[in-house]
């Protein structure tokens, strides 16, 4: 009879010989400033080139937050509405101006007459007169015009010198002066000028500014229209100046 194979799986065991050292191939040592296999760049000299875009990035952005603030500070330091010059001389040692500008968002002119008094190369005395058309009227062809004087000397001694600035309705083309001593005159009206009005922000009033030696006082003021019509009068007697130059004329 033949014997029975033996079903048992075998243990296999490996032997162990000899320990056998396999080389290492090592690849070439990539460097950032050599080109990789394939001629693409390795990543530390992508990183590297990439920096100064972002440092020209970071720099641009710098300039225009910077650019930013500097315009909105210079915005909110600026006046919202600027003075705008109508006219300006000079009589003897006495330098004038007029000038004008919007109150508030109205239609609503303000002026203001400056005078100074040169009284040698850096020596100079100033003063300025504002008046502003009051809420109830818009210089309508009804109204009374808007007026503000200024005198020099301003300090209480004798009035030497007096510059006036009127401004009139748009439908206003001169205004006849009865002055204090019974003399009158008629000043012929001006425009503004497109630049003036735009630049105040203003419809174009008519204006009159001048200087003129001593103190200027009327007595009654009349304004014309182009056809030589009454617009308003103020009146005989209506009309009150002071020689303290405190900004001006006012109607009662």
């Amino acid at each position: 009879m033949r014997e029975a194979r033996n079903t048992q799986a075998r243990n296999w065991h490996a032997s162990q010989g000899p320990t056998r050292h396999f080389p290492v191939r090592l690849g070439p040592v990539a460097s950032a400033n050599s080109r990789a296999r394939g001629g693409t760049l390795s990543l530390p000299r992508v990183c590297l080139r990439s920096r100064p875009l972002h440092r020209v990035v970071h720099m641009f952005a710098g300039i225009v937050l910077l650019v930013f603030f500097i315009v909105h500070a210079a915005a909110a330091a600026a006046p919202a509405d600027p003075w705008t010059g109508l006219q300006s001389g000079r009589v003897g040692e006495y330098v004038w101006e007029v000038k004008t500008k919007r109150k508030g968002g109205a239609q609503q002119p303000c002026l203001l007459v400056g005078t100074t008094w040169e009284l040698g190369p850096f020596n100079y005395r100033r003063s300025r007169y504002r008046a502003c058309a009051g809420e109830e009227g818009h210089l309508t062809a009804a109204d009374p015009p808007l007026i503000a004087t200024g005198v020099q000397p301003s300090s209480g001694e004798a009035v030497d010198m007096t510059a006036v600035g009127m401004i009139f309705a748009p439908a206003a083309r001169r205004v006849r002066i009865t002055l204090s001593d019974g003399r009158q005159e008629t000043i012929q009206l001006h425009r503004f000028s497109r630049r003036q009005a735009r630049s105040a922000r203003l419809s174009r009033f008519e204006y009159a500014a001048f200087a003129i030696r001593g103190l200027w006082c009327a007595e009654r003021m009349v304004t014309l229209s182009a056809t030589g019509a009454a617009l308003w009068d103020s009146g005989t007697d209506g009309f009150t100046c002071g020689a303290e130059g405190s900004g001006g004329p006012s109607f009662e």
